[in-house]
């Protein structure tokens, strides 16, 4: 995961119950805080990410829980 500031992310990667890695690039907020995305990664906890598959960029639209 890389933060654009504290509040704001640019970029991160999740792996999919199946070990796929993900790549998703972010315009604005999409739900979640840099340390929000590093908690999930601490703790294993899923997400939902919702996207949009741009010029076979995948961009992240929203993060839930």
């Amino acid at each position: 995961m890389v933060a654009k500031s504290i509040s704001d992310v640019q970029t991160f990667k999740i792996q999919s119950p199946t070990g796929e890695i993900y790549s998703f690039q972010v315009n604005g907020f999409i739900g979640f805080t840099p340390s929000h995305i590093k908690e999930h990664q601490v703790t294993g906890e899923p997400v939902t990410v919702t996207y949009i598959s741009s010029s076979n960029v995948l961009i992240a639209t929203k993060i839930t829980d």
